[in-house]
């Protein structure tokens, strides 16, 4: 058994996972950026997988988000075009923490940023750059008509009172 803190290359992750077999790997250091822009551009990995191998190598959950649409309450806490800018997804709220999907578990910039945004603790989940994309546009298409219907409601309302 592996100590739970050793870092583990990448290529050691997806090659044990199946993801790719070791030409696919072979010329490259077997971590970092440059070897999975390298996999992704060559179609050796799905987004998914390459995904899915990163949440492994830093210890945190792996999230499927194709059915995922973002809450309005989470929209209020990370707003859609800050959650487009950052490529980040609000994930789900439990108290003080904000739990945000990301692609790149390795930006602890990013974490700062949100916490400071959010003013909540934040922790990490990973999905690809292209399932968080896809959910943004899915969940803001719906925010917005939410808010729209609200808006309007809210005009009822205030004619009805008066």
């Amino acid at each position: 058994m592996s100590h739970p803190f050793h870092h583990r290359a990448l290529a050691e992750i997806l090659l044990e996972r199946g993801y790719v077999q070791p030409a696919d790997v072979a010329g490259h250091d077997g971590a970092g950026t440059a070897l999975a822009e390298a996999l992704l551009k060559e179609n050796r990995v799905t987004p998914e997988q390459l995904a899915e191998a990163l949440a492994e190598q830093s210890h945190l959950p792996y999230i499927n988000l194709d059915d995922f649409t973002v809450s309005a309450e989470l929209f209020e806490i990370i707003p859609a075009e800050r959650a487009y800018e950052h490529g980040v997804l609000p994930y789900r709220r439990e108290g003080d923490v904000l739990h945000a999907a990301v692609s790149n578990p390795a930006d602890l910039i990013l974490v700062e940023r949100l916490e400071r945004l959010s003013g909540l603790r934040v922790e990490l989940v990973v999905s690809s750059a292209r399932a968080i994309a896809a959910a943004l546009k899915r969940s803001e298409g719906t925010y917005q008509v939410l808010k729209g219907v609200s808006q309007d409601f809210r005009l009822v309302m205030v004619k009805e009172g008066e």
